[in-house]
């Protein structure tokens, strides 16, 4: 049988979150008003942010509970233009352009100390070390993570990969393993490594429109993008980490071999002593930047002259496309959809 148990309670005092906004806003119309222009300027401080807090051992609760317990800022920005225009009077046109910048980091964190586990592993046991943290001075649950620095190609490589004292970095590295950057100088590799190297959030989205019409044919093309946004890419790292049973990935035959050596996949090792599979480092990191051509439509009004026939006021064909093409350096399905952090 089962046993009820309670894993994780909330306080009594749980509150929303709450905002306050400062922002300073320009509205511009030119030529007529063909050629607008809004932007917007904005601060926004957010408090009693709610976060998971560890329960104390007290409580015998071994679960994270939801409380108001951090601070945020967001600084950023909006512009948008829009032109409206014609050629010879038959050709109808207009072009949109929108941009927005978005920065926000964690002024303070009021309960469970200056870093939280927001998602991911422990890594080997090193609790409150996970894949997404939360911490004072970083944006919300960046990505926390060990650097890789390609793989080791020759023995003498590990060699000299030495540590101030003269000693392996890592000892059990062979070559083929992947190398990680000993990133606080201590001469180890370790979750003391682990450090902010990217966050979910873009530096920056963007949306441009086109359309036009011409003799009874109309056409628009809506893009949309977003750039500087990592996605931590965990059907991956399931597929071609060999560090779970059932399907792996067909890129696992392109791994490391004595006669497969111009590859950047590491060596295949079930043992793993040198630590290829681990899901804390930037090896499963990628770049989530993307232009799409999100929407096309286009589109034939009858003349007046023939819906009058058949009594009707307007009568428009049209077909209407969605997600034609996606342009991306981001491995996985799609990088809107992409997994940026990891539950584990």
């Amino acid at each position: 049988g089962s046993m009820p148990y309670v894993q994780a309670i909330s306080p009594a005092n749980l509150t929303w979150e709450n905002t306050e906004t400062y922002n300073i806003g320009l509205d511009v119309s030119l030529l007529n008003g063909r050629l607008t222009l809004t932007a917007d300027a904005y601060v926004k401080n957010t408090n009693d942010v709610l976060l998971p807090i560890p329960s104390t051992a007290s409580t015998g609760i071994s679960g994270n509970s939801i409380q108001n317990a951090g601070q945020v800022r967001n600084k950023g920005f909006e512009l948008a233009v829009n032109y409206r225009g014609a050629i010879k009077e038959k050709f109808n046109y207009y072009i949109g352009a929108n941009i927005a910048a978005d920065k926000n980091e964690v002024t303070k964190i009021t309960l469970g100390g200056q870093n939280l586990m927001i998602s991911g592993y422990s890594a080997h046991g090193a609790g409150g070390r996970g894949i997404n943290m939360f911490a004072e001075g970083h944006p919300m649950s960046y990505f926390n993570l060990i650097e890789t620095d390609g793989l080791f190609r020759s023995a003498e490589e590990i060699a000299n990969y030495k540590n101030k004292d003269g000693e392996l970095i890592q000892p059990a590295a062979q070559v083929g393993d992947v190398r990680y950057k000993d990133w606080n100088g201590d001469g180890k590799i370790n979750t003391d490594d682990q450090h902010d190297v990217g966050s979910p959030f873009p530096d920056f989205t963007f949306g441009i429109r086109l359309g036009g019409e011409w003799n009874n044919f109309d056409f628009n093309l809506f893009f949309d993008g977003m750039v500087g946004n990592k996605i931590y890419n965990y059907p991956r790292y399931r597929l071609e980490s060999g560090n779970f049973n059932g399907n792996m990935s067909t890129v696992l035959a392109n791994s490391w071999r004595p006669d497969n050596q111009n590859t950047d996949i590491p060596r295949f090792s079930k043992t793993d002593g040198a630590d290829n599979k681990w899901a804390y480092t930037d090896r499963w990191l990628e770049d989530g930047s993307y232009i799409r051509l999100k929407t096309l439509d286009i589109g034939y009004t009858l003349p007046k002259v023939l819906t009058k026939k058949i009594k009707l006021e307007n009568v428009r064909i049209y077909t209407s496309m969605e997600n034609l093409f996606t342009l991306t350096k981001y491995s996985g399905y799609t990088p809107d959809l992409g997994e940026s952090s990891v539950a584990g």
